[in-house]
């Protein structure tokens, strides 16, 4: 994915010349995670000013983001007895923000598409999070959303600065679609070590 972005890219900074500040480029692989509805990967690439690397400038800086649509998470949680016997359907969207220039070294030299070594593997990330899942219980919503971007933080290289997570369950509510909670942390807000 990677390359292909870093060549649609290349080749839309050409065609425009200078008429062109960034270039945004939004790949949607919908059968990329098997247990999710959808996985897309939105780039945007600001020109780099004559000498500099390709991440931009602090006024527009490169961006990277990945998005795990509608991922199907059974889960062991709620505080009612009869929430506890068996796991229930957790509609899961999680939005990876990824920083490609995470140190002066990379600043001058990588671009936001430029496929790195330590490029995350998002299929691998989902499939840990789902063994993560699988292995716990909850009594709420809002803690399963803390740990989900715990345990993001955890599975992910340090390029992933930060995470969103909103889990919907559809079963809580009889006369609405689900309840639902939404969190977003940067890496430096999550401590990784696990709570007792």
């Amino acid at each position: 994915v990677h390359a292909l972005i870093q060549d649609i890219t290349r080749v839309a900074f050409e065609l425009a010349e200078q008429n062109a500040i960034a270039v945004r480029v939004v790949v949607d692989l919908p059968k990329q995670i098997l247990l999710a509805s959808g996985f897309s990967v939105d780039v945007t690439t600001p020109r780099a000013k004559a000498g500099e690397g390709g991440c931009g400038d602090r006024n527009f800086p490169a961006s990277a983001t990945v998005c795990v649509r509608d991922l199907v998470l059974p889960v062991l949680i709620g505080v009612n007895p009869p929430e506890r016997l068996a796991r229930q359907r957790v509609i899961t969207n999680i939005t990876f923000y990824e920083c490609p220039c995470t140190t002066p070294e990379s600043t001058s030299k990588a671009t936001v598409s430029q496929p790195q070594a330590n490029e995350v593997d998002y299929t691998t990330v989902v499939q840990l999070l789902y063994e993560f899942i699988n292995s716990t219980s909850y009594l709420t919503l809002e803690k399963l959303v803390l740990e989900l971007i715990r345990a993001c933080f955890r599975v992910t290289s340090p390029q992933v600065d930060a995470v969103t997570v909103r889990c919907e369950k559809p079963s809580a509510i009889s006369f609405a679609h689900a309840s639902g909670v939404q969190v977003t942390r940067r890496r430096e807000e999550v401590n990784l070590a696990s709570e007792t």
